[in-house]
């Protein structure tokens, strides 16, 4: 995805894991997941905090740090961290219509195109009937098979299939289920305002990690974000993610 449009080589490539048993939904960068993992284990084998230390400064930082969280009952949770803290707000996201087309992928003959404008964008999804899950990136979903690949129109966003997991023994809701359950629940207003806050001042979640920055250092990084308003170029669909 373009993260900067003021920038617009400036392309980010990340992993996104789409999770699922047979009452809960997950989508979750690679990084953040792997990060919950960590502290899962550690927590569950009392592991030296020096040791999980270190193995969490081997995860790589991801952009996209809040999880989607979906429950049977198609109540959508965005849960996101910051700093020490999580905080989560419920969503309800308008019904996705698609337009079934008959026309086929010029790499994958299998695949088959579905459009839909969404959030203020057009999109185009190609899928797999051949694999009967409606399932896909993000909140794209409900088609007659599994999303095998999704951009919008002005290729800002793309989503290419590598792999899909069906959580057979509910081992990642467990791992999650600790971060999403000490989350401080807010509503929309008071979730954006956090985000957006955390957004133009990261120097108040980055304190509330026990981490001490300078008056000197957090002006500097005040008046970097002042010009960085442009980097969320989708801002109703980036902040959820």
């Amino acid at each position: 995805y373009k993260y900067d449009s003021l920038h617009p080589n400036n392309i980010i490539e990340e992993d996104i894991f789409v999770l699922r048993n047979d009452i809960d939904r997950y989508y979750v960068s690679k990084n953040t997941y792997n990060i919950n993992e960590i502290e899962y284990l550690a927590n569950l084998n009392n592991e030296n905090p020096q040791t999980t230390w270190s193995k969490l400064g081997q995860i790589p930082n991801s952009k996209l740090t809040t999880i989607i969280y979906e429950k049977a009952s198609n109540t959508m949770i965005l849960n996101s961290k910051l700093g020490t803290i999580n905080y989560e707000t419920e969503l309800s996201f308008p019904d996705i219509i698609w337009n079934l087309k008959d026309e086929k992928h010029k790499n994958n003959i299998e695949l088959k195109k579905a459009t839909t404008t969404y959030l203020g964008r057009q999109w185009i999804a190609w899928y797999n009937d051949n694999i009967p899950i409606n399932d896909g990136p993000f909140i794209f979903k409900n088609l007659p098979g599994l999303i095998v690949e999704l951009y919008d129109v002005e290729n800002n966003y793309n989503w290419t299939l590598s792999q899909y997991k069906y959580d057979v023994n509910n081992q990642n809701k467990e791992i999650l289920a600790k971060r999403i359950k000490k989350a401080i629940k807010l509503s929309n207003k008071e979730f954006n305002n956090i985000i957006n806050q955390d957004f133009m001042d990261p120097t108040i979640s980055i304190e509330s990690a026990g981490i001490q920055v300078s008056e000197d250092k957090k002006t500097k990084i005040r008046e970097f974000l002042k010009n960085q308003k442009y980097r969320f170029i989708i801002k109703d669909l980036m902040l959820y993610l």
